[in-house]
């Protein structure tokens, strides 16, 4: 008996083991897969990076379609309307604009020391404010919505 087991552990070692189809099929695919990723990998290295976007972007591409927009409209309007009715609306406001400067004018001379000084520090932070830096979307946002 003990005989025969041997005899049975060398014809096992000397029959290399093969494994079943569906074990060749799986690790078939699992290299296939390793494969394309490493491809993907490399593809994805090789491109360049891309530039962030403000978080605004979309907001400010729709604000610009809409100034287009308005203004083509607004052309159309001026080019159908008679010479009469375009003078006295371009007069109106004009003198708007000379009004509004005016009130400005005369409210200045009668502000507090404080409401000027308060004004003044007002403007000066809308002013910060504008040249502050924007906040960038995030890349995942971007990459998604670009």
């Amino acid at each position: 008996e003990k005989r025969n087991q041997e005899l049975a552990m060398k014809a096992s070692d000397e029959i290399p083991y093969e494994s079943s189809v569906a074990t060749q099929h799986f690790t078939n695919q699992q290299v296939k897969k390793a494969q394309e990723m490493e491809t993907i990998r490399a593809q994805v290295k090789d491109k360049e990076q891309v530039e962030p976007l403000p978080v605004d972007y979309f907001t400010k591409l729709g604000d610009a379609q809409m100034a287009a927009k308005a203004k083509s409209s607004r052309e159309f309007a001026e080019s159908q309307m008679p010479i009469g009715i375009a003078y006295f609306t371009a007069k109106g406001e004009e003198d708007k604009i000379v009004r509004e400067a005016e009130l400005r004018e005369l409210s200045g001379q009668e502000m507090s020391v404080a409401t000027q000084h308060f004004t003044r520090l007002a403007a000066e932070k809308e002013a910060n404010a504008r040249e502050e830096e924007t906040e960038n979307m995030p890349a995942a946002i971007q990459h998604f919505t670009v």
